[in-house]
């Protein structure tokens, strides 16, 4: 091992993971990267994760238990424990290309301070690995917020977390992971990361491979979820604002909201989100190129419209689009 190699710290919150926590730790142990800490924090598993886990203990790889309270917490605790410049965040049912982590800390060893590297996800559902195509993302930013405004107007809250390489002391400028939130903590702990972040650095090829696992706990819906991310939805596009209340800005809050509202969201809280849209004094914006839904808009309720169009869709023999 090299001495003069920076120390990665790479977190991995653990939860009922036991088919798939020995691949993601071992694409860890597999990087050509080596100098690397790894810290799996169980919460409080009832599968077989943790003594999965904890046959992997080393010099190396450190393995606690909490009990069962959310991998946010998980996450806040790993980083307290860890010792690393860089921090490489990652769930326990997904993994990394096995160049990943050298290729991003090599160029931001060659970048100013308070740099974050970013890479590609790799959508792996069961068979062959694609990219998640995102051509208004996958590029340098000369700052960490003009990155953040084009994830919002492209509705996309967050790239999956393991596709950042991140500085410790952009870390700890953002004040931790929300444990409050139940869903969006990514999307609401990488929006103050970004808005401290200098730079951002895309590298080609060296990002993540998220494992879709339709049974995942995040793909399970509820109230206390969708309220959850109505309440980081707020919190951000507040944080935005501050940051620069500008067009682009409000017209990133008007996509994100309106997105929520008419695919994230049951009534109540998509009502919640056009009211807090209003108090800010942003109308919604729906980017659905559809001449049927602007109009089905203009008369119903946005998630009465959106149903109604996906009908006509249906009859019609055509998918739903978005605008360019």
């Amino acid at each position: 091992m090299k001495t003069n190699q920076p120390l990665v710290s790479v977190i991995i919150p653990l939860y009922n993971s036991e088919e798939y926590i020995v691949g993601t730790i071992e694409s860890v142990l597999n990087q050509t990267y080596k100098n690397v800490e790894i810290i799996v924090v169980d919460d409080g598993s009832t599968d077989g994760s943790f003594a999965v886990a904890k046959r992997y203990e080393s010099e190396a790889v450190h393995v606690y238990h909490q009990s069962n309270q959310g991998a946010q917490v998980a996450r806040n605790f790993g980083f307290s424990v860890s010792k690393g410049k860089y921090i490489q965040y990652l769930d326990s049912d997904d993994y990394l290309p096995p160049h990943k982590i050298e290729g991003q800390v090599v160029v931001l060893e060659n970048r100013a301070e308070q740099t974050i590297a970013i890479g590609p996800v790799f959508v792996d559902r069961g068979g062959e690995c694609k990219v998640w195509p995102m051509p208004e993302i996958y590029h340098d930013f000369d700052c960490g917020f003009d990155m953040l405004v084009n994830l919002w107007y492209y509705f996309t809250p967050s790239l999956c977390i393991g596709s950042y390489l991140t500085p410790r002391e952009l870390v700890e400028k953002s004040g931790g992971w929300d444990e409050s939130l139940l869903k969006n903590q990514d999307g609401d702990f990488f929006s103050r990361v970004l808005i401290n972040a200098r730079k951002v650095v895309f590298v080609e090829n060296e990002g993540q491979v998220w494992r879709v696992r339709e049974n995942s706990t995040s793909h399970k819906v509820s109230a206390a979820k969708t309220e959850s991310v109505l309440r980081s939805y707020i919190k951000i596009a507040d944080l935005m604002l501050s940051t620069e209340d500008s067009e682009r800005v409000r017209h990133a809050i008007a996509v994100a909201f309106g997105s929520f509202v008419i695919n994230d969201s049951d009534r109540k809280h998509g009502n919640l989100a056009l009211i807090h849209l209003k108090k800010l004094g942003i109308k919604p914006y729906y980017r659905i190129n559809s001449a049927y839904f602007k109009a089905l808009e203009k008369v119903f309720h946005p998630q009465t419209a959106m149903a109604l169009f996906k009908k006509i869709q249906k009859l019609r023999g055509k998918e739903v689009y978005f605008a360019e």
